[in-house]
This record gives C-alpha cells, structure tokens and sequence, in this order.
C-alpha cells in the first residue's frame, strides 16, 4: 500500500507527481498489453496470417520494453527534486563558455580565480563524458550537464550522451555557427533528440573581441544578419523537432562570461578579452547586457521555479512519442511488406466465392443428370417393348426381361458414374482452388457417400394398367398373371429391376392377349407407355429425394470450407480491429495528456 504523502509539501508534491506520472506510463502500458492479449486470442491456420500476428506481437513487445524502459527512467534516473537541463550541440559550438557563465554567476561555492578552465581554447575538445555542474538561481536548484558534442565521430560515446540526454528535463541546444543547421546536423539532433523532450536552440553569436572596437558595432547584438539568420535557426529546428521546439535564445556567451569572470592565470588569453571588452564597452554590466545572456537566465530563473512542471511536461512529451511509435508500429506491423494483408484477404474472398460457385454447378448438374439418365433410360425401354409387342408373345419372353435386367444395371451404374464424376470433378476444381492460397491449410475434404439405389415402386401403375387392359378384352387375366411374374424375376435385379420387370410382366400380358384379338396391339402400347411415364414419375421423385440428400452433404462441406475460411478472414479483420482499437485509445490517451495543464497529467 502507498504511503499517505502531503501533497502541499515540496516533497509530497514531487512523490504525487511522480505517482501520477508512472500511472501513465503503466495506462499506456496496459493498453498495448490489452491489445497483445487480443491478438493472441486469434488462431489462424494460415501461415502467413500468423506470421503477421508474429509481426505484431514483436511490435507490442519492442515498444512495451520501450515503455518499461522509460519508465525506470523516469522513476530512477531522472532527478526529481530540481531542474535539470542538458546543454547538447557541436563541440566548440559554446556549450561550455554558456555553462561557465552559469557557473560565474550562480554557482556558490565557486573558488574565485578559477574561471574559463572547462572552456576549450578554439582547438577540437573531443569530451568522452558529461558533466554536472549544480547551482542555484533566486533561490531554487538546478542542474546544467554538458553534454559530448556531436562532430562525425561520437559513436564510441553515444550511450554516455543519451544517459545524459534522459537525465534532462529539457535541452538546450547550441547552435554555434552563424547559419542554419545543415542536413546532417539535423538527422543527428532528431535521432539523438527524438520528440519527447522540450528542445531551445541557442544562436551563439561567433566573433573575436576585435568585433566591437567600433561604436557603432557596440549598439545591438541583434543586427539585422543576427536576426535574419535567427529566423532560418527557428525554422530548421522546427522542421527538425516539430511541436517539441519551444524556440530559440540569440546571445554571445564569450562576451557574457568575460563580463564577471574571475579567470585563471592560465587563461591569460581570457584575460586579455575581458580587459579589451570592458574597455571597448565601459564596465562589465554593460558586457553583460550587449550579451543578451538575461534572456537564457530569465528562461532558467523561470524554469527552476516550476521544476515539477517541467519533469510533468517531459515526460508527458515522451508518453506521447512512445504512443504515437506505438500505434505506428502497429500499424506497420500489419502493413509489412512481408505479409500483404490486402492480398490474403482477397484470394480468401475468392475462394470462399469459387467454393460456392463449383458446388452450386454440381448440385445443378446433379439435378440435371441423374433426371436425363432415367428419361433416356425408361425411353429406350418403353421403344424396345413396343418392338417386343411387334414381334409375338415368344419374342417378348425371350428378350424383354433380360433388357429389363440390363436397363436397371445400366440405370444404377450410370446414376452412380455421374454422381461420382460430379463429386470427383468438384473435389478436383476446389483443389485446385486451394493451391492458390498456398499457405493455409483448410483441414476440411469431400467425403460424399455415393448409395445409388433407385427403388421404383409401380404397384399402382400396374393395377392401372391391368384395369385398362381389361376394357379391351381377355388382357386382365395375361396381364396380372405376367405383372406377377415379372415382378418375381425383377425382385432378382437390383433397385429398379423389380419394378421395371413388372412393367415388363404387363407389357407380357397385354401381348399375349393382344395376339389373340385385332386391336390390341394399340392399345397395349398405349397403356405400357403410360405405365412407363408413371414409373418415370415415381423414379425420378425418389431419385429426388436421394440427389437432395447429397446436396445436403454438399452443403455441409461446404459450410465446414466456408466457415474456415470466414474464421481466416475474421482473424485478418481482427487484427486490424485491434490495431484501430489500439490507434484509437493511443488518440485518446495523447489528447487527454495534451488537454491537461501545463505541469500535469
């Protein structure tokens, strides 16, 4: 549990802020970890799919330890019991030649006599550390480090000046020639600088004492060169540095530190410019002033007042910076060149809609067929019994159950070949489909039972016919006795033999009296073609039911391909939802920090 503190007291101030800052970087950090947990509920057996989800969660993870960094940081190495400030730029830019003058003016226990030692005499200084030099201004302490310059060839010391670049609670940079910062100078500051800490620059105005001999070049340091090229400092940091860059001090810190410097005799050279100047300018209050050095002590006098205000708004800046890299991460992680979001979703999208089409045909296939194979089927049966009614009752016998058999076979057989075919071929087109999506494995296959089994049942087409037979003389008796036979030996073929048998049975009986008598021949074929119709109609309503049994099956499997592939697509959708989702909190995460006051979060 946390200690009760008194937050009217300076230290129970500082302990509240620093809890409430360190809740805000755990709340950015629980809104990454929250997005990680979505994304790890998605199970994708695309690979591509989930090496996007490796990508993501490899984002979340690098910008989470980014965070936690940040936050030890902030918590441990940040000073929070006064100001801080990192002097950074160009070695002999006059980093040190500022710090000094801070040093003259404000640093307590100075030993007299020692001043300029830290500035470097015009030769290339290439300090391998940073240095702290604490003081006090009206009262409030504060801290300035200078840090290594940045010349081309800091690496070797590049982790001292970030250390000391994150102890600051703002930054202070020097610009020490009279032009803008070149382009190289520029990606140095934003790699080193980031955007998460208030940046000034500082013009340091350069020239030799020699510089104001003249009365007229004594009137203003801000001459109309100083400001022009002011201006091209300003917009070049703010281009570089963005919303961070909170503006630019114009001053000359030789003049400024010659002005009260109690100089080492090993500075002789120092000596002779303070001398110089104060002869040049008639005291040394007034170096001072031409210097323009009250406008950077003004900025620190103000600073080191609300030094609590600063750290709040360092670290607010850099909460910001990491919530914004985060969201871009994330969303980079999802649009990486490796994975193409845009093209999985699409051949899956495809797939799903040639899954459908391949077994819509073959469902419209099926219906059309197996119809057609009985129709032509029962048709060339009724012809060749027609040809059996021509040619006598022996004729008949002989001939017309073995056709019957035949038919039957050929009937089953061929309903069977095109069943199987239109499954074969389905199954062989949604293949083919699925090496377009070469990285993900649809576990569901085509395992359609093919049972062809056509149970005809023509009973009643039968009685009909005997009925009919009899009103043209002698055909009952033929017809029933033949009905019956046939449908005994039909019993012995399979599926539709018994019953087309017993149409064969009748077609028997209606010749063998029609032979006897003139006119039945007609007749016969009349009622043998209508009892043929009524088979086909009773045959093709049960092949309907099993046709609509397989199409059951059909769409069965293709409900189990559709649904793994929407679960595929769901996961893509997912992922980026949950990267809105992330984009969108990270939105209202940096405009809550932006709309607070200025020192709190």
């Amino acid at each position: 549990m946390k200690k009760n503190v008194d937050i009217y007291s300076a230290e129970g101030f500082n302990r509240a802020t620093k809890d409430e800052i360190e809740n805000r970087y755990q709340e950015l950090l629980n809104l990454l970890q929250q997005t990680r947990d979505e994304v790890g509920s998605y199970k994708s057996k695309h690979k591509n799919i989930s090496k996007l989800q490796s990508n993501m969660f490899m984002a979340l993870d690098r910008e989470m330890n980014d965070i936690s960094v940040e936050i030890d940081n902030a918590m441990n190495l940040i000073s929070w019991d006064n100001l801080v400030i990192a002097f950074f730029g160009e070695t002999n830019a006059g980093k040190s030649t500022i710090i000094e003058t801070f040093r003259i003016l404000f640093e307590q226990n100075r030993k007299q006599g020692q001043d300029g030692l830290i500035v470097g005499d015009g030769r290339q200084d290439f300090t391998k550390d940073y240095h702290e030099y604490k003081m006090s201004i009206a009262g409030k302490q504060f801290t300035l480090i200078d840090v290594p310059g940045i010349e081309g060839n800091e690496d070797d010391f590049r982790d001292i000046i970030k250390e000391a670049l994150h102890k600051a609670h703002c930054v202070f940079y020097v610009q020490g020639h009279n032009k803008k910062p070149d382009s190289a100078t520029a990606e140095k500051i934003k790699n080193y600088l980031g955007d998460w800490v208030n940046v000034y620059s500082i013009q340091n105005v350069r020239g030799s004492i020699t510089n104001y001999d003249e009365e007229e070049e004594r009137e203003t340091l801000l001459t109309s060169g100083v400001l022009k090229n002011e201006k091209l400092i300003k917009e070049a940091f703010h281009n570089i540095l963005g919303d961070v860059y909170k503006g630019n001090i114009t001053l000359q810190a030789l003049l400024a530190m010659c002005a009260k410097a109690s100089f080492s005799n090993k500075r002789d050279d120092l000596q002779r410019n303070q001398e110089k100047l104060i002869k040049y300018f008639g005291d040394a209050d007034e170096v001072l002033r031409f210097s323009q050095f009250h406008t950077i002590r003004q900025l620190v006098e103000e600073k080191a007042s609300s030094f609590t205000d600063e750290i709040a708004e360092a670290n607010k800046q850099k909460m910001i910076s990491l919530a914004r890299r985060s969201a871009s991460s994330m969303e980079n992680a999802l649009s990486s060149g490796d994975v193409d979001t845009s093209d999985i979703e699409q051949k899956l999208r495809n797939f799903k809609r040639d899954v459908k089409q391949i077994l819509g045909s073959t469902q419209t296939n099926l219906e059309q067929k197996v119809p057609g194979i009985i129709r032509t089927k029962l048709s060339k049966l009724k012809n060749e019994l027609y040809g059996f009614v021509g040619q006598g009752f022996d004729t008949l016998k002989s001939n017309g159950y073995r056709r019957a058999n035949a038919i039957s076979r050929e009937i089953n057989a061929e309903i069977a070949n095109a069943i199987l075919s239109e499954i074969n071929n389905a199954t062989r087109k949604i293949d083919n489909k699925k090496k377009e999506l070469p990285s993900v494995k649809l576990k569901s296959n085509f395992n359609i039972r093919i049972n062809v089994n056509v149970n005809i049942d023509l009973s009643e087409a039968l009685e009909e016919l005997d009925l009919n037979l009899d009103k043209i003389g002698n055909f009952a008796l033929g017809t029933a006795g033949m009905a019956a036979t046939g449908a005994a030996i039909g019993s012995f073929i399979p599926g539709v033999g018994t019953l087309i048998g017993a149409v064969v049975g009748a077609a028997i009986g209606a010749v063998a009296s029609g032979v006897s008598g003139d006119g039945g021949k007609a007749e016969a074929k009349k009622y043998i073609a209508e009892s043929i119709s009524d088979a086909e109609d009773k045959s093709l309503s049960q092949v309907r039911y099993q046709i609509n049994a397989i199409k059951r099956e059909l769409n069965d499997e293709q409900r189990k391909l559709i649904h793994e592939v929407d679960k595929e697509i769901d996961n893509l959708d997912a992922l980026s939802d949950s990267t809105s989702s992330l984009k969108n909190e990270i939105r209202k995460f940096i405009n809550k920090l932006n709309n607070t006051m200025y020192g709190a979060v």
